[in-house]
């Protein structure tokens, strides 16, 4: 028998697909936490209706409130 053929391992990660809806509510939560934090200066990314600048305003605040 032939040896079997390894899979290549996709170096890309996969984006998670959000709807609309979700999208705009995730807007919606993180507009509030991501003005806060942009005046202090803790963060830097400017939209809020994505995943990344979701999870950097609660990385961010959970540094805040870690000290």
């Amino acid at each position: 028998m032939a040896p079997k053929k390894k899979k290549k391992k996709s170096s890309t990660t996969k984006k998670t697909k959000i709807s609309n809806t979700n999208r705009k509510k995730i807007a919606t939560k993180t507009k509030k936490i991501n003005r806060k934090l942009r005046k202090k200066k803790i963060i830097k990314s400017n939209s809020n209706n994505d995943l990344k600048s979701l999870n950097e305003g609660f990385k961010a605040l959970a540094s805040v409130y870690r000290k």
